[in-house]
């Protein structure tokens, strides 16, 4: 028997199996469809980029490529809700660890910080230029990279609470911060520190 006729038995048989399958509990088939190969929990019409769960354990937040932030049901897997963000040239996002905030880079016109649930912005930090995101102090600060700079912003209070020059030959390719918040590691294409 060659390749072509087994992959045609396997798909066969696996199609088989899928149409004596009942669907999962509280996922019901729309009219008419007999089977459904794969699931609609979980599901967004574009990639999503980013995921966390939210604080209460309970709900994941995805950002999906398109600029859509939304929140899933653990239990059932269905989307609970969403917000569209305004793109205005949007050059990178990261969603905070706990699912309740977003950053959002913009060409040109620095960096937005947004609410999930309420899909509005807290507010803006005027960076031009600004390029890599991150998180410290477990989401309490926001870390922004500039061509020669690294500052830290207090995402509650929206203001900066520090910054620093880099060497000039440095460009910033990852930040992260600690849990505590009492430091930084920047990460340089450059030389790998």
């Amino acid at each position: 028997m060659n390749h072509i006729k087994i992959l045609a038995f396997l798909i066969a048989l696996s199609l088989t199996a899928t149409l004596r399958a009942a669907p999962p509990a509280g996922d019901p088939l729309p009219r008419g469809v007999v089977a459904r190969l794969g699931s609609s929990q979980f599901t967004h019409s574009a990639n999503v980029d980013h995921v966390a769960f939210a604080a209460d354990g309970k709900t994941v937040v995805f950002v999906g490529r398109d600029s859509v932030v939304g929140r899933w049901d653990m239990a059932g897997g269905k989307e609970l809700g969403r917000v569209q963000l305004l793109p205005f040239g949007v050059r990178g996002l990261l969603l905070s660890p706990d699912g309740t905030t977003v950053a959002q880079v913009r060409s040109n016109q620095g960096v937005a910080v947004i609410d999930v649930a309420a899909g509005k912005e807290r507010f803006t930090v005027p960076r031009r230029g600004a390029g890599v995101l991150g998180w410290g102090k477990n989401g309490q600060t926001l870390l922004i990279s500039t061509t020669n700079e690294v500052h830290v912003w207090d995402v509650a209070a929206g203001r900066e609470l520090a910054q620093w020059k880099t060497k000039p030959s440095v460009t910033v390719a990852a930040l992260a911060g600690s849990a505590d918040g009492t430091r930084v590691a920047v990460y340089s294409n450059t030389n790998g520190t």
